[in-house]
């Protein structure tokens, strides 16, 4: 999946998510233009499961219409296949795809994780999130050239959160490509039932600078919209 400049697109309705997670409901509120993937339909199928084939296809036509060629839908629903694998492969609770003008490109993404306390009962804490996103992952495709960081505390609507943003250049020796990843990471505790929900946005730093402000407002208040409740008693 390749992340391209977009067309400029205008403001983004917006509706209401509302999941189950675990032992805790978790609710969060998504522009109508972005599509929830079905990566808990079946957590441990990921390449070639049929049904999510079937459903890539059927929202593939959906989204491009009838107008659309025979090979835009099969691009489409192969992007928003493999999305899906790569989203039930990270163990992911929710994932969702921004696509623009251009049929062909995705141009951002959100994975949504809710983090219990672990065995010990402690709670995620800031420096572990720190440690998770703070640098670049080793195992990511191309050879760092840069990256910046930025990190930034905030009390939102939702509870605390730490955001962090980090902008890399990777590159490709042998096919010449250069990219610009831009991951924006909103961790929230919400009040009151000991857990963090974890907002993972991608979109590209060389998109127009309003472009990226945009998305860069849709995460703030992506993020401050999660709400959590108390896990129901058994």
């Amino acid at each position: 999946v390749r992340l391209l400049a977009p067309a400029t697109i205008g403001p983004m309705p917006r509706k209401q998510k509302v999941h189950g997670l675990d032992q805790h409901p978790l609710r969060f509120s998504v522009p109508d233009a972005w599509t929830e993937l079905p990566v808990l339909d079946n957590w441990t199928a990921y390449e070639n499961d049929p049904a999510l084939v079937a459903w890539a296809r059927r929202q593939a036509r959906a989204m491009l219409g009838a107008d659309a060629t025979a090979d835009q839908v099969v691009d489409r629903a192969a992007t928003l296949a493999a999305l899906t694998y790569a989203a039930r492969t990270q163990g992911v609770h929710y994932s969702l795809a921004f696509f623009a003008a251009n049929p062909y490109e995705v141009a951002g993404t959100l994975n949504v994780r809710q983090v219990i306390p672990g065995r010990k009962g402690r709670p995620l804490s800031p420096d572990a999130v720190r440690e998770a996103f703070g640098q670049p992952p080793a195992d990511l495709p191309g050879k760092l050239e840069d990256v910046q960081v930025e990190e930034t505390e905030a009390e939102l609507p939702s509870g605390p959160a730490l955001r962090i943003v980090r902008r890399e250049t990777r590159s490709d020796a042998e096919t010449g490509r250069v990219w610009h990843p831009e991951t924006v990471v909103w961790t929230v505790w919400p009040p009151n039932v000991g857990v963090a929900v974890v907002l993972v946005f991608l979109w590209s730093f060389s998109y127009s600078p309003e472009f990226r402000d945009q998305l860069a407002r849709t995460a703030e208040t992506v993020a401050s919209s999660v709400a959590v409740e108390p896990a129901p008693r058994a």
